[in-house]
């Protein structure tokens, strides 16, 4: 019997403890250029035991260029509470959140202690972010690494995996109409040359 218990303990405590991920859901996925817009972040976590709050800085990169400076969070200016009218966070999650911001990182923290579990994918929060101009392409939307993520009372949680997101930016309907004609002048241009 002492056996077993010995083999059940080093089972228990060699076994790794599967890590928790925070995701990053752009919304809408996709969006057109030329025109001023607005694009929504949202974190998603799954498989924490402990969760009492979210730090984090989320960084925009275009072909591995931080663009980040095309976006603006435009609702905490200053240090206030509630910051009207974003962001949303999950209120059944934490009742009693007091939000803040510090330059670029926005944080959300449960003044009462409050540190659920989040076992299943569980939506966090969104910020909604205004851009005037995206040039077309594929959007990544990251966390800087100052971030700190989904935090506890200890701090930042441990073993957690942050999960990029995206979106792409498409050209306008007006500007493909444009670009055929464009790419059927020049073909036409090159075959009469070459008849020539």
């Amino acid at each position: 019997m002492k056996k077993l218990a010995v083999v059940l303990a080093v089972v228990m405590f060699a076994v790794p403890a599967v890590a928790g991920t925070l995701s990053i859901v752009a919304v809408p996925s996709s969006v057109p250029n030329g025109n001023p817009g607005q694009v929504d972040v949202q974190f998603w976590a799954e498989g924490f035991s402990a969760v009492g709050g979210i730090e984090v800085i989320p960084t925009f990169t275009l072909n591995g260029v931080d663009v980040s400076s095309s976006f603006h969070f435009p609702y905490i200016h200053t240090m206030e509470y509630p910051p009207t009218p974003l962001p949303f966070w999950n209120t059944t999650l934490w009742p009693n959140v007091f939000p803040f911001a510090v330059g670029a990182m926005i944080a959300l923290i449960d003044s009462s202690g409050n540190e659920p579990a989040i076992e299943s994918s569980t939506w966090i929060m969104t910020l909604s972010y205004e851009y005037a101009h995206l040039s077309p392409g594929t959007y990544m939307i990251g966390l800087d690494p100052a971030s700190g993520g989904l935090m506890n009372s200890q701090g930042p949680v441990p073993d957690q995996t942050w999960v990029s997101g995206s979106f792409s930016v498409v050209p306008e309907p007006a500007t493909l109409t444009l670009l055929g004609f464009g790419l059927l002048g020049l073909a036409g241009y090159a075959r009469r040359r070459n008849r020539a």
